[in-house]
């Protein structure tokens, strides 16, 4: 059908159905996903995470890689992590075919962030929720999907690079510490 098989977290026979769907239809489907999909794999997330981040530095690279090509299995690209002192603190993976950024949460000690397009088309990324908790001081998320930044409130991001998103409203970032932010294009 030319859809994503996954599209906002949602199998794309179900946004077929939402996009031809009337509103009531829509906010029962939407209601119905958000009830069974969240509970059960969010704590598995949360389980995965701690045993994750108890690991060197390296195998937790090794997860993380593992877990992104399992929730989004059309990754194939690589990622490029710097570890420092045993501790990964920076991390770059293209998220052309990537939706779903949640193992990042296990680099707990990650200050800077590049999850970008690479290439020039948009990337299908949207949700910076999963990395709301990160110690991040630079996020890049250029050439995607990211139309809202209110999962970086209350951060310490210092570089903020979103050129090229659907980003429209800065005003979640008001107060941060940044002195630098690229939203060319957006």
């Amino acid at each position: 059908n030319g859809l994503p098989r996954r599209w906002f977290g949602y199998d794309s026979a179900d946004v077929v159905l939402l996009l031809t769907g009337d509103r009531n239809f829509i906010t029962e489907v939407l209601n119905d996903h958000q009830v069974n999909k969240d509970a059960s794999a969010y704590a598995a997330l949360a389980e995965w995470v701690a045993r994750t981040e108890m690991l060197p530095a390296e195998q937790q690279v090794e997860q993380v890689t593992a877990k992104l090509r399992q929730l989004n299995p059309e990754f194939i690209d690589r990622v490029y992590p710097t570890i420092e002192n045993g501790v990964v603190v920076r991390f770059m993976v293209f998220v052309n075919k990537v939706t779903d950024i949640s193992p990042i949460r296990a680099l707990k000690e990650l200050k800077h962030l590049s999850v970008r397009s690479g290439n020039k088309e948009r990337a299908l990324l949207f949700d910076l929720d999963p990395i709301r908790d990160l110690k991040l001081e630079f996020l890049e998320c250029g050439g995607t999907s990211v139309a809202e930044l209110t999962a970086l409130s209350g951060t310490s991001i210092r570089v903020l690079s979103c050129w090229g998103t659907w980003v429209r409203d800065l005003t979640p970032v008001r107060g941060l510490p940044i002195f630098f932010i690229d939203c060319r294009s957006s």
